[in-house]
């Protein structure tokens, strides 16, 4: 998870924001914390005060980055500017830049890590892909669709909806929905649960949310996906398990903790 998945969304929110890399360790370890934000149920006392605790620290942090950057990078400068000439508060600039930090650090780093997770359980998957590279996005979007790096999303309806089975579910409900169930819709996706990178419609899934909703960072996420895949493919004859993988309990961003893999030159 350190060796690969993490450094390509460091280096890419690196030249994004122009974080130091000392930096790195105390801002990520806020993390996991901070998505206790996204949470479909009430939260305790103390996970409240937690995340308040976190949530004024990535402002204070980001507030302290900006003085003392000389140089700042051309998405600094653009909210900069956009601050000198009211168009932002100086509040949201700090939102900003860590809404770029969180939402382009966490997805990608699971899906870079799920990629490579299903090369080692796939048999024959990674030699497929190495022999033919034009198959490297396909094998990216069935990723995304098998291993959602958000699975679940919380809506608030606005008008009553009749759910298949006739339950009306009334208008401002909350309601969760599946992205890791709807990507396995076998009406859809034919053999739903085989990883297939000839899939002609594997980008159908619903990881990126749809609508207004959909995440405004897809395009930047496919780039880096493929970029680690074909990464992959062109320097190593194999790659293997070397130990037992672990995820994080959550229901909503089930990402792997630790993935030990062994590569062949």
């Amino acid at each position: 998870m350190s060796d690969l998945a993490a450094r390509v969304p460091k280096g890419v929110l690196r030249l994004l924001i122009g974080m130091p890399d000392e930096d790195w360790a105390a801002v990520l370890e806020a993390q996991t914390d901070f998505l206790m934000i996204f949470s479909p149920f009430p939260l305790p006392d103390v996970q409240r005060a937690r995340l308040d605790e976190v949530a004024q620290f990535y402002l204070d942090y980001f507030d302290g980055l900006l003085g003392r950057t000389t140089e700042p990078t051309d998405l600094v400068r653009r909210l900069l500017d956009a601050e000198e000439a009211g168009d932002l508060s100086r509040d949201e600039v700090l939102s900003l830049l860590h809404t770029v930090l969180d939402a382009g650090f966490e997805t990608t780093r699971t899906s870079i890590s799920n990629a490579i997770e299903l090369f080692t359980t796939v048999p024959g998957l990674f030699d497929r892909v190495r022999a033919d590279t034009a198959l490297v996005p396909g094998v990216v979007e069935e990723t995304l669709r098998l291993r959602a790096p958000v699975q679940t999303i919380p809506r608030i309806l606005t008008a009553d909806h009749t759910a298949s089975d006739g339950t009306v579910v009334p208008s401002g409900a909350t309601v969760l929905c599946v992205a890791g169930s709807a990507n396995l819709d076998e009406s859809v996706f034919p053999d739903p649960a085989v990883p297939d990178p000839a899939r002609p419609n594997a980008g159908r899934h619903t990881s990126f949310g749809g609508g207004l909703h959909h995440c405004l960072g897809a395009p930047l996420a496919r780039v880096q996906l493929q970029e680690a895949v074909l990464g992959l493919v062109r320097r190593f004859s194999a790659v293997e398990a070397a130990g037992e993988s672990a995820r994080s309990p959550s229901l909503m961003f089930p990402s792997l903790r630790t993935l030990p893999v062994r590569v062949r030159a």
